[in-house]
């Protein structure tokens, strides 16, 4: 949405997008923190993406108190070594991060996060 926007010269409503247009122009791209998703498939799951680290959580529906899945990308990008235990320090910023970003949502089977997060 930002890239349309800027590319149309449209006002946008404040979101946390960011355009991309610098990108396609070859020049400086500004990025995010860090990519935070939610989905209800595998029984809930959650990810966190910052930097060349990619942080996962699956079937939080049934399993609430799983453990994060910790992957580096840069040396590992078809994710088949979790380095979770030796990441304990990346691993709390994730959770600072889920609880930050988590908005309840009103549709029943995406309402997953709830005992995860304390609520």
């Amino acid at each position: 949405m930002a890239t349309l926007a800027e590319l149309t010269g449209q006002q946008v409503a404040a979101t946390d997008g960011i355009s991309f247009l610098p990108t396609l122009l070859g020049k400086k791209q500004p990025k995010h923190d860090y990519l935070y998703f939610e989905y209800p498939e595998k029984g809930g799951q959650l990810a966190i993406r910052m930097g060349e680290w990619k942080g996962v959580k699956t079937n939080l529906k049934k399993s609430p108190k799983k453990p994060w899945q910790l992957y580096n990308l840069k040396t590992d990008r078809n994710e088949t070594t979790d380095v979770a235990a030796q990441n304990p320090g990346l691993l709390k910023k994730f959770d600072v991060i889920v609880k930050k970003e988590h908005q309840e949502p009103t549709v029943e089977a995406w309402q997953f996060l709830g005992p995860v997060i304390g609520n």
